[in-house]
C-alpha cells in the first residue's frame, strides 16, 4: 500500500448483514490525555525573535529546539576573514565553494579571471570577469532542489511569502567589495526579480549584478570588467 493512501477492504471480508456497532465514547480522562499527547507531539515553530543576544557577554542564546544555519552568509564571511590574512601578498585568490575573493594579480601580472557558469549547462561560461580585488558570489535556484507537493522547490526563500522565490531569475552573480555583501546581494537579486534587482543593485555603491532568467536570457548592470 502506498503510504498515506487508504486501501479499500475487499468485499469478501464483510460477514453477515449486521450493521457495525458504534464504538463507545472514551471516558473524559482518557480523552483529555489523548488531547495532551497530541499537543505534545506538535512541534512549535521557532522564530528569530526568540534568539537572545547579549552584547555585554558576547553570547547568543537559542530557544529550545532551535538552531542557527549560517549557510546564507557564513561562507562568504569566512572567505573575507581568510582574505584579510592574505593582504600582505602581492596576489591571492580564494575559492570557497564558488564564493571568490581575490586580491592583486597573478604571478605574471595579469588580473584574475573568474567565469560566470551557465546554470543550465555548467560546462560552459556565460561571461568571464577580470578581477584584481573584491569578491564574486553566485546564488542559483537550480542547485539545491527537491519536490514539494508536486512542484520543484529550492533553498532561496522569499521572506514575504515564506516559500521558495519564484521571480523569474534562476541565477544571480554579484561582484562587490566583500564576499559577505556579494552573497547577500546575490540572494536578494534572486528574490526581487529582474527589474527590481537591477534597480536595487545599481544603487549599491561598488556592486554589479549579472542575472540569468528562466528563459536563458541574461541581464547585467554596469560595473563589471569583462576579460
Amino acid at each position: 500500500t502506498t503510504p498515506g493512501t487508504a486501501r479499500r477492504r475487499p468485499s469478501s471480508t464483510r460477514c453477515g448483514t449486521r450493521s457495525p456497532t458504534p464504538s463507545p465514547d472514551p471516558p473524559p480522562q482518557a480523552a483529555r490525555k489523548a488531547r495532551q499527547g497530541a499537543a505534545a507531539g506538535r512541534v512549535r515553530r521557532r522564530t528569530w525573535r526568540e534568539v537572545r543576544l547579549d552584547r555585554q557577554h558576547r553570547t547568543i542564546t537559542l530557544p529550545k529546539g532551535g538552531a542557527l544555519d549560517l549557510g546564507g552568509i557564513g561562507k562568504g564571511w569566512t572567505a573575507d576573514r581568510a582574505a584579510a590574512r592574505l593582504r600582505h601578498f602581492d596576489g591571492f585568490v580564494i575559492d570557497a565553494g564558488g564564493d571568490i575573493v581575490a586580491g592583486g594579480t597573478q604571478a605574471n601580472g595579469s588580473p584574475w579571471t573568474i567565469g560566470i557558469a551557465d546554470p543550465f549547462n555548467n560546462s560552459r561560461d556565460l561571461a568571464v570577469l577580470s578581477l584584481t580585488g573584491g569578491a564574486v558570489c553566485t546564488s542559483s535556484t537550480l542547485k539545491r532542489r527537491w519536490d514539494s507537493s508536486g512542484r520543484k522547490a529550492h533553498h532561496i526563500i522569499d521572506p514575504r511569502s515564506r516559500r521558495p522565490a519564484r521571480s523569474g531569475v534562476v541565477a544571480a552573480t554579484v561582484q562587490a567589495d566583500t564576499a559577505a555583501a556579494a552573497e547577500i546581494l546575490a540572494q536578494t537579486a534572486v528574490i526581487l526579480g529582474e527589474r527590481h534587482a537591477l534597480a536595487f543593485i545599481t544603487g549599491w555603491t561598488g556592486a554589479a549584478v549579472f542575472l540569468v532568467l528562466e528563459n536563458g536570457a541574461t541581464r547585467y548592470t554596469d560595473g563589471f570588467t569583462f576579460a
